[in-house]
């Protein structure tokens, strides 16, 4: 009886000592799986900190996938940085064959409208940008402009038929600046949209080879453009204020069918990208006019195109180039001081980005 009795309270001991393992495990499970809950591994806060000082670890991980597109028609925030650069009111991208605003409150990008080559107007109530037709016999390119307010979109009978794109709005946004092949050749065109007129301002430039339009000048009362071998300065009718040799700026083998060459407010510095060197990263250049001299803005490690001013024109908007160790490459828009410092990824998996001044009174 004494033996059976012991027996039975070892029994009693050995469940209660695996009743009591199995509640704390239990516990644990359920604490842990709040803390997961309240901060989840791996969840982007919005926030990035300049590029680390080895760009190639960035490169060389993992490609993110595009974020699909929630039933709102938002996508979840693509501008990892907190604000907008300085000055910036609002910025708008491309991804794939679509334009996407950036909304700051919501820090969600919006889907807007179909098409490439955006430029948001100086008020960022409408974006002109670049139509995309691809028919297997007649691939056509035309400007359009849709209206942020009432999603109107304008077209222009009289582009019709031309291949027209990569507009930009002038500084006033009274005018659109284009490029169009007329004949076989491209040139500058500047379009009123309140009627649909254009003019062509380069049709009378010497140059056989075309013409490629870069940007306005600070007044809007001219356009920077380019041929193979020099840099023009045309009224908007088309009389040459200045001509430079291309030469006297870069290295003539540096130049691409997309470079881009802009002037600053003060018309002392040049901001422009190079092509693709072999063994060599694309890269942004500053040239001072005035010392004619000419320095490189973007790490050697790091490539960077398509460059363009932020209004305190101490840093620059840019995209960043990225490869994993796949392949695969994506572009990502960054922005930079202009002495190499203070680089910091703004959107990741984007292109062509365009935005409007804070206005002030």
């Amino acid at each position: 009886m004494t033996k059976n009795s012991y027996s039975l309270r070892d029994v009693f001991k050995s469940q209660y000592v695996w009743l009591s393992i199995i509640g704390l495990v239990f516990i644990a499970y359920v604490l842990t799986t709040l803390i997961n809950r309240a901060n989840p591994v791996g969840q982007d806060s919005g926030l990035t900190s300049p590029e680390s000082s080895h760009p190639k670890a960035a490169e060389n991980s993992s490609l993110p996938q595009a974020t699909s597109k929630p039933s709102n028609g938002e996508e979840s925030a693509s501008l990892m940085n907190s604000s907008l650069p300085s000055g910036v009111q609002k910025l708008l991208f491309s991804r794939e064959d679509y334009i996407y605003l950036y909304n700051p409150v919501s820090r969600n990008s919006e889907r807007v409208v179909k098409g490439h080559d955006p430029s948001l107007s100086p008020t960022g109530g409408s974006i002109a940008f670049t139509d995309n037709t691809n028919g297997p016999r007649n691939p056509q390119r035309t400007i359009k402009i849709f209206d942020l307010k009432t999603n109107h979109i304008t077209e222009f009978s009289s582009l019709m038929g031309l291949i027209s794109c990569c507009p930009e709005w002038s500084h006033d946004g009274a005018r659109l600046a284009f490029k169009v092949i007329i004949g076989e050749q491209w040139h500058a065109g500047i379009l009123n949209p309140a009627n649909g007129e254009w003019f062509v301002p380069t049709r009378t430039l010497p140059d056989k080879s075309g013409i490629s339009f870069d940007s306005w000048s600070g007044d809007d009362k001219s356009i920077i453009c380019h041929s193979q071998d020099y840099l023009y300065e045309t009224t908007l009718d088309g009389h040459v204020l200045s001509k430079m040799p291309l030469g006297d700026i870069m290295d003539k083998s540096y130049l691409s069918g997309t470079t881009k060459l802009l002037f600053s407010r003060d018309r002392r510095y040049l901001l422009f990208d190079t092509t693709r060197i072999p063994d060599q990263n694309t890269a942004i250049y500053i040239f001072d006019i005035e010392k004619r001299v000419r320095s490189r803005v973007t790490p050697e490690m790091i490539d960077g195109s398509e460059p363009q001013w932020l209004p305190s024109e101490k840093e620059i908007l840019f995209l960043q180039l990225r490869e994993n160790q796949k392949g695969k490459i994506r572009f990502d828009v960054s922005k930079i001081s202009l002495d190499g410092s203070n680089l910091v990824t703004l959107i990741e998996n984007a292109r062509s980005v365009s935005y409007s001044r804070q206005q002030t009174n």
